[in-house]
């Protein structure tokens, strides 16, 4: 924003607002940060942010550079050393930028072709027009240009002694730069009428923007910036500025936008747009080619299209590997997404492979506080935490927040993702209560920075709800789903895993404080999105389909329930291990809640093939022969004594022959199998057998049943 505009009656704004943009663009490629740093505003009152825009005068580039502490970084980026960044930058460059950056807009170059031109002239050597017009000066320009044929020239103007042949040379380099300049000029009004158009549909944007309406409960600003992203990009399509390889840059520049306000899907359209725009005008192995291919798969990753992700960074990988060498930053930074993305799909141990490779070659070469050394520790971390490593994953997740805390501050937002990260390592570590304080202050950051429904703030907000789940703090996690789900709500909703996990945890929330009339509706449109965006077989699917069908079943609507539960045994039926001992027990719980709900008929098949799932893979473990006995239960409740009594004798056989493996939370199961016992000599009226086995029954304690595990989703 240039002075003129920082003022809440801008009115008279020109195109030389434009050229100090241009200005802030140089000094940040040039110093590495903006004239005025971010930080030195975000802490600021709006109308102390518009005065320092207005009145403080930043340092000259040079200057900036002799003093930034992260100045060996800039200069590594930009394949140099400090002292000669400096160098390189003290002069010409501090005059341009400065001119550019000036107060006054009457002292800023009157158009881009100025500046265009300027800069031209510092890259051949020339004087620039910014600089102090001494005799000097453009002597010395004019000596470091043209070194070699100085001397030549020396020694010809001392053996000329008529001022023609110097009057001819003169006209002919009039000429000449006549001519030069002319086709500079075409260039540059091309350029600037391309800029004018990419500038109008840029500033678009932001037109008409009313801050104070964001805080009358008007549409969020994410969604508003959101909207007219997608409609800039919409513009970009077709002549509307003509050069594809500047259109293609910008549609790249909108997609990362979009990316961090969140919305992922939005984006990925413009960034494959701007792929294949710079696949076909430049190659697929440029640089800018391979940048915008390494976003298009990171878009996919964030939209939660792993499988689409991997095969894109496979290849840039490649490419990159094969153009830029094995420890260029940016093969480094494929290493380290490829690796990112394997973790997605479940190939934990290409992943770890991948991870600390990227790790070695990257702290080979920068210190461990340097930003890209601090993600690769991070990913790491993470990776190892995945893999199930902890001991060394919490270390370096450890390590991670202290640089990053001392590196860039308590809230930055590179901080606050250290700042999760190492909660959830806490929380899989069994530290809890390390936990809840970094999550719950990651939360309040995360709220003001980047918003209530942003993915990362809903990410954080189901971890925190996972802590105070394991506590029985259940109202206090009722309160924050709330929360969430009210300005999710507010945004116009959202289909992202996280929006959906909180509605989802919200719904289970509420059965398990008896509000299932508010229940009922969240558990539906998850059940319904969640089929839609990730398919009827997903684990989080069915999740939710088990939860729903429990509540089905509970307020008696068992039509309702049945399906559902013939969903859920299908689709676990179509995911690996249907032989193991997890499946049998989806099948039992499966067959517990309907013979909760007096479906014996429903449990019977669910029953069976469980057992015969046990049979084969665990058949001497207690919980075989429990199923027998639950099964012999369910018969005889459908009036079939004789069918359920050897299974009933069997499994009560089985189990007291196995007491001391059955754990605590399965202690009932014994008296529960004698009681069965019990009902179905009733049933056969053999009075002698009822007495035996409400003797055998004696022996045993009262015990109550312990409750059924419920909870939130991770």
């Amino acid at each position: 924003m240039a002075p003129e505009q920082a003022r809440f009656d801008a009115a008279d704004v020109g195109t030389r607002a434009d050229i100090y943009a241009l200005g802030v663009i140089l000094y940040e490629l040039l110093t590495g940060i903006t004239p005025i740093p971010r930080e030195a505003l975000r802490k600021a009152a709006l109308d102390e942010v518009l005065r320092v825009i207005r009145e403080q005068d930043p340092p000259a580039p040079s200057s900036r550079l002799s003093t930034l502490d992260a100045a060996p970084g800039v200069a590594a980026v930009r394949q140099t050393e400090p002292r000669k960044l400096g160098r390189l930058v003290r002069g010409d460059l501090d005059w341009i930028a400065m001119k550019c950056l000036a107060k006054d807009r009457d002292r800023r170059y009157e158009t881009a072709a100025g500046l265009a031109r300027d800069i031209e002239r510092f890259l051949n050597r020339e004087p620039v027009s910014a600089g102090p017009p001494t005799a000097g000066y453009r002597l010395r320009k004019f000596v470091a240009r043209n070194k070699g044929p100085v001397i030549a020239a020396g020694l010809v103007l001392l053996a000329l002694v008529a001022g023609i042949a110097g009057t001819t040379w003169g006209l002919v380099e009039a000429r000449e730069a006549a001519a030069a300049e002319k086709a500079a000029n075409e260039v540059a009004n091309d350029r600037l009428t391309q800029a004018g158009k990419g500038n109008a549909i840029l500033t678009a944007i932001f037109a008409d923007l009313d801050i104070r309406s964001f805080t009358r409960g008007d549409r969020p600003l994410e969604v508003l910036l959101a909207d007219r992203l997608v409609a800039a990009a919409d513009q970009l399509d077709g002549e509307a500025i003509g050069d594809p390889v500047v259109v293609a840059n910008l549609q790249n520049r909108l997609g990362q936008s979009l990316l961090n306000l969140g919305f992922d899907d939005r984006a990925t359209p413009l960034l494959e747009k701007s792929r294949a725009t710079l696949t076909a005008a430049l190659g697929p192995d440029d640089r800018d080619t391979l940048r915008s291919l390494n976003n298009l798969a990171n878009a996919h990753q964030k939209a939660e299209r792993p499988a689409d992700a991997v095969p894109l960074h496979e290849e840039c990988l490649g490419r990159r590997r094969a153009a830029l060498g094995p420890d260029g930053p940016d093969t480094i930074t494929s290493l380290n997404n490829l690796g990112l993305a394997y973790q997605q799909v479940g190939r934990v141990g290409e992943a770890v492979r991948l991870a600390e490779e990227a790790h070695r070659r990257i702290t080979a070469k920068l210190s461990p506080t340097h930003p890209g050394a601090l993600e690769a520790t991070e990913s790491l971390a993470n990776t190892y935490l995945l893999a199930g490593r902890t001991g060394e994953a919490v270390p370096l997740a450890e390590a991670c927040l202290q640089g990053r805390r001392d590196r860039l501050g308590p809230d930055h937002t590179a901080t606050l993702r250290s700042m999760h990260n190492l909660a959830e390592h806490y929380r899989r570590a069994g530290r809890p209560a390390d936990a809840l304080p970094l999550l719950a202050e990651c939360l309040r950051q995360r709220r003001g920075k980047i918003g209530p429904t942003h993915p990362e703030t809903l990410s954080t907000v189901n971890n925190l709800v996972l802590i105070h789940a394991a506590a029985g703090r259940v109202e206090e996690l009722v309160r924050l789903l709330e929360e969430a789900h009210r300005a999710i709500t507010a945004r116009g909703g959202s289909d992202h895993s996280e929006a959906l996990r909180v509605m989802n945890n919200l719904g289970y929330g509420y059965v398990m404080t008896g509000r299932v009339d508010d229940a009922l509706p969240l558990l539906e449109g998850c059940l319904h999105r969640r089929r839609a965006k990730i398919g009827p077989d997903h684990p989080e699917t069915l999740d939710t389909a088990s939860t729903l069908a429990e509540v089905y079943l509970g307020r008696g609507r068992v039509g309702e329930a049945l399906p559902l539960y013939a969903e859920l045994v299908a689709g676990r039926r179509k995911q690996p291990g249907v032989d193991t001992p997890v499946f049998a027990g989806a099948l039992a719980e499966i067959s517990s809640e309907l013979l909760a709900g007096g479906q014996f008929a429903a449990a019977e098949p669910y029953l069976r093939e469980c057992l015969a799932v046990r049979e084969k893979v665990i058949p001497d473990a207690w919980n075989t022969f429990n199923t027998r006995s639950v099964l012999g239960g369910c018969l005889l409740r459908q009036g079939k004594p004789a069918e359920a009594e050897p299974l009933l004798l069997a499994g009560y056989e089985g189990m007291k022959a196995r007491a001391k493996d059955i754990p605590p939370p399965g202690r009932t199961r014994l008296p529960e199998a004698a009681d069965r016992l019990v009902e179905l000599y009733k049933k056969l009226n053999k009075p002698d057998e009822v007495a035996k086995w409400r003797a055998e029954r004696a022996t045993y304690p009262s015990v109550a049943p312990l409750p059924r595990p419920a909870g939130p989703r991770s």
